[in-house]
């Protein structure tokens, strides 16, 4: 008998398979739902963020969030008002599956030519406006990850991008 997550299931058993176990390593046919929640996962993460920029002009990994429904606005209010002292304390889903989320978004980003723009987060209500915390460590990477929104490039740039594209193209030579 190997054991697995879940529990103790014989080596080659179809119960691992109908049971859906999330994390075993003995051969079960588990290893593929993992990848095939992982690539759910990334999908939906990837067409979050395309219908974020096409309604806000940017994105934020607070908003995809709250799109993916992994965190309430009544939760995220709390937050704001430092009644939840870091975000990631009531985010629905464990830290893998926050930073699966967090990689895909900063990935699908850039695959978008958007531009990255760090954004301060400070508290609401009365007393000192301090700067919110997301992490629990409060590590300045992790921070930087929660905090990095990334904008559509506005049309001047885009113009401009595309016009310093066709200029370093080389022009063929005209033939008299």
């Amino acid at each position: 008998m190997a054991k697995c997550a879940v529990g103790i299931a014989p080596k080659h058993s179809t119960q691992g398979r109908n049971l859906g176990i999330v994390a075993c390593l003995w051969g079960h046919g588990c290893q593929r739902l993992i990848i095939m929640n992982r690539q759910e996962l990334e999908k939906k993460v990837r067409h979050c963020v395309n219908v974020l920029v096409r309604e806000k002009g940017y994105a934020s990994p607070l908003d995809l969030f709250l799109r993916m429904e992994k965190i309430t606005p009544k939760l995220v209010e709390e937050w704001r008002f430092r009644r939840v002292p870091y975000l990631e304390r009531v985010i629905q889903g464990g830290l893998g599956r926050l930073n699966v989320i967090l990689e895909v978004f900063h990935r699908t980003a850039k695959e978008m030519n958007l531009k990255p723009s760090t954004t301060v987060y400070m508290s609401n209500g009365k007393g000192k406006k301090i700067p919110l915390q997301f992490s629990k460590s409060g590590h300045p990477y992790f921070e930087r990850r929660y905090s990095t929104h990334y904008v559509k490039p506005a049309v001047k740039e885009q113009k401009k991008d595309m016009t310093t594209a066709e200029q370093e193209t080389p022009q063929p030579e005209s033939v008299p």
